[in-house]
């Protein structure tokens, strides 16, 4: 089954993340579902993967 609400793919991401590191960033992910084409959220994802993909790679 494929998830399409951009709710509940974020609180899946956020299994991932450690609850001191969750604020910090929730505002990455949300970018990434919320960006306006296909284009600016694989810029969004490759910028997440910069900043936090070598301690969460599960989410990239």
């Amino acid at each position: 089954m494929v998830q399409t609400c951009i709710v509940h793919l974020i609180r899946n991401n956020l299994a991932f993340v450690a609850w001191k590191d969750r604020k910090a960033i929730l505002p990455a992910i949300k970018a990434i579902y919320r960006a306006e084409n296909a284009h600016m959220a694989l810029v969004r994802l490759e910028e997440f993967e910069d900043e936090w993909g070598k301690r969460y790679p599960a989410i990239g």
